[in-house]
């Protein structure tokens, strides 16, 4: 079910640049005040330092943005390590925490393809309630591989 909420420009924008000049760690998207647009509302900019914890410690910037009673998108990208060698994945997040009205609920869930179907290249999607299924163990386990 499309909920009719349109997706801003500015948001394939942004992933675009995020995809390609990799200059942002995340990218945080939410809905407009009058609910008619999914608009961006973060970049985070990557730390110079390049080191895999460090740009992992950019996953605990992104889960400490979402709102305990709001729904948020996300894209992110998740570094991780496989037998093959370093890994990263980008994954889109879908936070609907349960303290999040019953309407902020339903109008992510019939938002989510929208948004999605315009940020293509995303590996995984994550649907999280809790801060516990944003566990960056817990994330990087979909991708078969390890922090280590």
């Amino acid at each position: 079910m499309s909920s009719g909420v349109k997706v801003d420009p500015e948001c394939i924008e942004a992933f675009n640049q995020f995809k390609l000049g990799k200059k942002d760690a995340f990218l945080l998207f939410g809905f407009n005040q009058n609910a008619t647009k999914i608009i961006v509302l973060h970049k985070e900019a990557k730390l110079p330092d390049d080191q895999k914890k460090t740009k992992n410690e950019q996953w605990d910037n992104l889960v400490s943005m979402l709102p305990d009673n709001d729904v948020r998108y996300a894209v992110a990208d998740v570094h991780y390590n496989t037998s093959e060698g370093p890994r990263t994945d980008m994954v889109f997040v879908t936070w609907a925490p349960e303290t999040a009205t019953i309407k902020q609920r339903m109008l992510m869930a019939s938002s989510k393809d929208a948004l999605k179907n315009a940020l293509v290249g995303c590996r995984t999607t994550i649907q999280a309630c809790c801060y516990p299924d944003l566990d960056l163990k817990a994330v990087v386990d979909k991708f078969k591989g390890t922090l280590e």
